[in-house]
């Protein structure tokens, strides 16, 4: 058993007088004594535990100036003014000063004015700063948000990697890094960019009890957004955050909010500064209790009051979603965390992954549309190169080949950002300028190798994700295990999958069904596919197989000699992903394993697929009877054919219309609807007036009904 930490009384003194605390809370006073003999210290500790106290309470203690390394400028002035109502002398420096501003807190910190000193990394890259720095006594270097040095992290940012050779030029003073998301990978890359092999490290856990976890699996925009506004419902009082994948969800979210009269905020890199800003404070002075966002807002935002988060798509990763999940109940008071999950977001974050890893030839365009545009000016604007490279080029690969030149060192930023988000989401306004003499484009000495390494790690943290949302057990001792923490418990009693209690969507027993002939056709071709693939392959290269896809990874692969492959070319998407869902519900298909989800058949399944055995499927109703010509078609190759209509994630639902018929008795239509009728009784080894009897058959063959409506109104139907 570790001992409890022993304190002298001056420190008791302090956390009471200047800090208004009585106790500590859980690990603090362990990393405390650590700090104050002398230790590098590493402390992962969840959102809202105190991290701060643990630099600042030693801070007054320390001979010298702590140095602060604090990502987000913003928040800066505000904790600097609520150490100086505690009367603790701290101030900052940053780019909202003037160069007078900046150089007279300098001297007065070398002159041993201020305890406390906090700054951005994007300052390590001022020659003048490291000079001044170099003539301060640094007692205690702090990092704050310490994942973003490492490139394994959600929110690497180049200029942390600066941090090293600062930490050398200021003659190796103690360290402490602080962060809430590091898995075990990344807690070792963040003691090896900082150079400190021998740090302690205090991992207080990542569990937060007060925060409740759901997943709701959804078919795309048109059922999450009616289901995002009875989440909303729900929410009673404080403030609510949703998270969207990309500006045009958000703006989508944000129309469909505002026609059902739901007053909202919205947030991402597409606004300028200012309205961004007016945004959030908006939110945190309560003015509007909820905003839509990307990514791009909410490092720093601790607004206690905020009940709900919910995320419209899946995060890119584990550590992604702790954190933005994570700013849900900073006051300690239950909230919920809930994520609305379908496999479309999938394929929307793999997009977002290509983008952010360009090819090496566009690397190499960008590149040297910068050196064009450098021969005429030193400050070069990212929009200056979209008129010079290929057509169709967006500003996220203009952003992306930036980041990597940067990281290669072949560039560097001009201005020092105001918000870590401001770096994550750079718009096409950011001023770079060539930190080398310029090179030809196939000059460029990047990495391939390691990029694709960093690709295939980033995927990997997708696919975690995704296990994630398809986890059966607890939910929390999911998460946990993904940083490395151990759940004890049977059940944490705070996720979907440990209370069953269906918040927000009640689990309603779907309508069932025995397939029409038609219907059994398609899902015997979708059980042979499957059983072709051998429970290898998951939901959307099985689709893709059925569709006859042309995407490279098939055509180039085995998968296009499967005997299935385009079997059912011209199906729609949506209608298949109805069908497999039918399939999966009735236990003729499982899914195996959760981070790469694979489909296989069942024992039921393979008797389906055969016609061995019968199932009752969760289908839509059938929708109408599309009767054809026989003027048109042989007697030999005429058939009824059955269509459904489908929930599809579509806002507005396709209607079938059949071929406008007479409104007389079609004796002929008749005889065929009979024919089918029996076909169907056939397979279903029914009675055919169990299919339909005829008053039914001549009703249908008068009035000839067009929509699903229509057909609902004939007599048996």
């Amino acid at each position: 058993m570790t001992p409890a930490p022993t304190l002298p009384d001056s420190v008791q003194h302090l956390l009471r007088e200047r800090f208004g605390h009585q106790h500590f809370r859980p690990g603090q006073a362990a990393i405390i004594e650590a700090i104050l003999q002398g230790h590098h210290v590493l402390t992962v500790m969840p959102t809202g535990s105190g991290k701060s106290l643990c630099y600042q309470l030693p801070a007054l203690l320390k001979d010298g100036c702590t140095l602060v390394i604090s990502p987000l400028i913003a928040l800066m002035k505000d904790q600097v003014d609520s150490l100086l109502e505690q009367g603790i002398a701290a101030t900052f420096v940053n780019s909202s000063l003037s160069a007078q501003e900046q150089l007279d807190r300098l001297y007065a910190c070398r002159s041993g004015r201020y305890k406390l000193l906090y700054v951005a990394p994007e300052r390590f890259r001022s020659p003048r700063f490291l000079q001044a720095m170099a003539q301060t006594r640094v007692a205690l270097f702090a990092v704050d948000e310490a994942h973003c040095i490492s490139q394994w992290g959600h929110d690497f940012r180049p200029d942390y990697l600066r941090l090293q050779q600062a930490i050398e030029h200021l003659q190796h003073p103690q360290v402490l890094a602080l962060t809430a998301t590091a898995t075990v990978e990344v807690q070792d890359d963040i003691v090896r960019q900082l150079g400190c092999q021998n740090m302690q490290r205090f991992v207080s856990g990542f569990d937060r009890p007060n925060l409740t976890y759901r997943v709701l699996n959804l078919k795309g925009p048109a059922a999450k957004l009616p289901m995002l506004g009875k989440i909303l419902d729900a929410q009673t009082d404080g403030s609510s955050i949703i998270y969207a994948a990309t500006r045009r969800a958000v703006e989508e979210i944000a129309t469909f909010l505002h026609e059902r009269g739901t007053e909202a905020l919205i947030y991402h890199a597409g606004l300028r500064d200012a309205e961004r800003q007016r945004a959030q404070d908006a939110f945190m002075a309560g003015q509007c209790r909820l905003i839509i966002a990307t990514n791009a807002f909410g490092m720093g935002v601790d607004k206690p009051d905020v009940r709900c988060v919910v995320h419209f798509n899946l995060p890119r990763s584990m550590e992604a979603y702790y954190q933005e999940a994570g700013r849900a109940g900073r006051d300690g008071l239950p909230a919920e965390c809930v994520l609305l999950f379908s496999y479309g977001d999938v394929r929307i974050q793999e997009f977002l992954l290509e983008q952010s890893y360009p090819a090496r030839d566009l690397l190499q365009e960008v590149y040297g549309a910068m050196v064009y545009v450098s021969r005429e000016r030193a400050d070069i604007a990212l929009r200056m190169l979209l008129p010079l490279c290929r057509r169709g080029l967006s500003e996220m690969h203009l952003e992306a080949c930036a980041r990597l030149l940067e990281k290669a060192g072949y560039i560097e930023r001009v201005s020092v950002y105001d918000t870590a988000e401001d770096h994550a989401t750079s718009t096409p306004n950011t001023l770079i300028r060539l930190a080398t003499e310029a090179v030809t484009p196939r000059q460029l000495a990047i990495d391939d190798e390691a990029l694709q390494q960093r690709k295939q790690h980033e995927l990997h943290k997708m696919r975690r994700m995704v296990g994630y949302a398809n986890a059966q057990q607890c939910r929390r001792e999911k998460m946990l295990a993904y940083f490395g923490e151990q759940w004890t418990r049977h059940t944490c009693g705070a996720c979907d999958n440990c209370l069953d209690d269906g918040a927000f969507a009640p689990r309603q027993p779907s309508p069932k069904r025995f397939p029409s002939e038609t219907e059994w056709v398609i899902i015997q071709k979708i059980l042979s596919c499957i059983a072709r693939m051998q429970g290898r392959y998951g939901r959307v290269k099985v689709i893709q197989v059925l569709l006859g896809s042309q995407a490279s990874e098939i055509v180039n692969s085995p998968l296009r000699r499967l005997s299935t492959y385009g079997i059912l070319k011209g199906t729609s998407r949506s209608l298949l992903d109805v069908y497999l869902d039918a399939l999966i519900e009735a236990t003729c298909v499982h899914i195996v394993g959760d981070e790469f989800p694979k489909l296989d058949l069942t024992s039921l399944g393979q008797a389906v697929m055969r016609r061995q055995q019968r199932v009752l499927l969760a289908l839509p109703a059938l929708a109408a009877v599309t009767p054809t010509s026989a003027s048109t078609r042989s007697p030999a190759t005429t058939s009824t054919v059955w269509t459904t209509a489908p929930t599809v994630p579509s806002l507005t639902p396709t209607v079938v219309h059949a071929p406008a018929a007479p409104l007389s008795y079609d004796e002929a239509l008749f005889e065929r609807l009979r024919t089918e009728r029996s076909n169907l009784a056939r397979a279903e080894t029914l009675p055919p007036y169990c299919i339909f009897n005829d008053r039914s058959l001549r009703e249908m063959a008068t009035v000839c009904p067009t929509t699903p409506a229509g057909f609902l109104q004939i007599y048996g139907v």
